[in-house]
């Protein structure tokens, strides 16, 4: 597998990790031939690495939960990026009847983005996804739709990838943090995952529909950041209602919009677990969205997230849950204002904000980083 500088440089605008929050009934499963790493690593090729790049020889290694594994330790400290891979299958393994490819992940050492990458055989394309290497000292389940993957070099790009006949698949580490740390692997599989369902409405507090530009359910007003421009739009088809929000930041400054949650008395969201809304970017954003919630206390004690663009798929609606975790520190009983941060130069929509109790797994994205 040649790996493409130019994927490499737009990997590490942005990452994420993704997790399921509770284990998802099975319809069927493929394993992937050397993925249940045994006792060689027969089905796998000596890991490579750029200039200024340390990697040791791939070994397989013995784990207390997992059994056999296979480990790739690593030194980024001088390079960019180190790339282990498997050979050439000689039968192309079929995919074409499952809708999620599967791993369990253990990393260790400060986080770097991974990059999983997969290879057809009709049109020698390749298609990747990244993640976080960061599974903190702890093994994680890396669920990842056949839809998260996206074209990345080689072949045609307006072709459909041919998931009946894959050859070859590979991970790329590339560095963020720099430093040295393993990546390890096991139990590789292809698998059918049947449709998350989000709770019911009774779990969910709707905050905005984006139905108004002046007023929300709550009756409170919106706020402009850095003189962005917002307005209702049918420009894109709305997650429910008749129309979405627009939000469009100046050529030369990050921007936004701020909600009021407070129409009286502060949001009380302390009983959910998650807060989310659905996002589409109208091109690719090279930079995060940052979600910031403010308490009682005012703006000096305000929190946020942020959410790589890169994970956010243009012209498309995802649907992203934030652990409500990722804002400790406030007072979550007595919420003030939520607000969205956009990079420079970039146009987005929002629709259906709301706090959650997710009761099977999110079918979008929690980002875990």
């Amino acid at each position: 597998m040649t790996v493409n500088i130019k994927s490499i440089r737009h990997l590490l605008l942005g990452w994420l990790g993704l997790q399921l929050a509770v284990s998802p009934a099975l319809l069927a499963e493929t394993i992937l031939p050397g993925g249940d790493i045994t006792t060689s690593t027969t089905y796998w090729e000596e890991p490579t690495a750029s200039s200024g790049s340390q990697v040791d020889p791939l070994r397989v290694a013995a784990d207390p939960e997992k059994g056999t594994v296979l480990e790739v330790h690593y030194n980024l400290a001088g390079g960019e990026y180190v790339l282990f891979e498997s050979k050439n299958l000689t039968t192309d393994l079929n995919l074409s009847s499952v809708n999620t490819l599967q791993f369990d992940l253990l990393g260790d050492g400060a986080e770097q983005a991974l990059q999983v990458e997969l290879k057809d055989n009709n049109g020698q394309t390749y298609k990747s996804v990244t993640i976080s290497t960061q599974t903190n000292s702890a093994w994680k389940t890396v669920p990842l739709k056949k839809t998260d993957f996206n074209y990345a070099f080689g072949g045609n790009p307006d072709e459909d990838f041919a998931w009946g006949a894959m050859d070859k698949m590979g991970f790329t580490i590339a560095s963020k943090s720099g430093g040295q740390g393993s990546v390890t692997v096991d139990n590789l599989k292809g698998v059918d995952i049947m449709p998350c369902e989000i709770s019911p409405t009774a779990e969910e507090l709707l905050v905005d529909d984006c139905e108004n530009i002046l007023l929300n359910d709550l009756g409170a007003s919106r706020g402009v950041q850095n003189d962005a421009k917002i307005s209702t739009t049918t420009a894109v088809a709305p997650i429910s209602g008749s129309y979405c929000i627009e939000v469009i930041s100046k050529v030369d400054q990050e921007g936004g919009m701020t909600e009021s949650l407070n129409s009286g008395s502060y949001l009380d969201v302390s009983t959910y677990k998650y807060m989310s809304f659905y996002i589409q970017p109208s091109a690719a954003i090279s930079g995060d969205i940052r979600v910031v919630l403010v308490d009682v206390t005012g703006f000096s004690n305000e929190k946020e997230k942020s959410i790589p663009g890169f994970a956010l798929k243009e012209g498309t609606w995802t649907r992203v849950f934030l652990h409500m975790s990722d804002f400790a520190g406030l007072d979550l009983s007595q919420l003030d204002r939520l607000s969205f941060y956009q990079p420079e130069n970039t146009t987005i929509y929002l629709d259906r904000v709301t706090f959650n109790n997710v009761t099977e797994c999110p079918e979008s994205i929690i980002p875990d980083i």
